[in-house]
């Protein structure tokens, strides 16, 4: 059982996941599905601009953005300066929790 994530988080990994195993079949070793002990939303996708993104987040306090660690200096400033503060790298989001969430 999973602690942490919500049942809807963890269907969305597991199917990511399965489709992962099927490319690569001998990539990894398959373990069963993870299950939560709470259900929740399952997420959504979003597709948008930078502009959007930087509006979404002025509208929303809580909101993060996580990025390839690689991508987060070059992202920052499309952002805009008020959002730049909501934006992360995986490594330095690793172990934070956050309400919302643009990957």
């Amino acid at each position: 059982k999973n602690f942490r994530s919500h049942e809807g988080i963890l269907k969305v990994s597991n199917v990511i996941l399965s489709r992962l195993h099927l490319a690569f079949p001998k990539a990894v070793v398959k373990l069963p599905h993870d299950r939560a002990l709470v259900t929740g939303p399952r997420p959504g996708i979003l597709k948008a601009s930078f502009d959007d993104i930087a509006r979404l987040v002025d509208a929303n306090q809580r909101l993060r953005v996580l990025v390839r660690d690689e991508y987060k200096a070059t992202l920052q400033p499309k952002l805009g300066k008020e959002a730049q503060y909501a934006c992360f790298g995986i490594v330095e989001a690793k172990g934070l929790e956050f309400t919302d969430v643009v990957i």
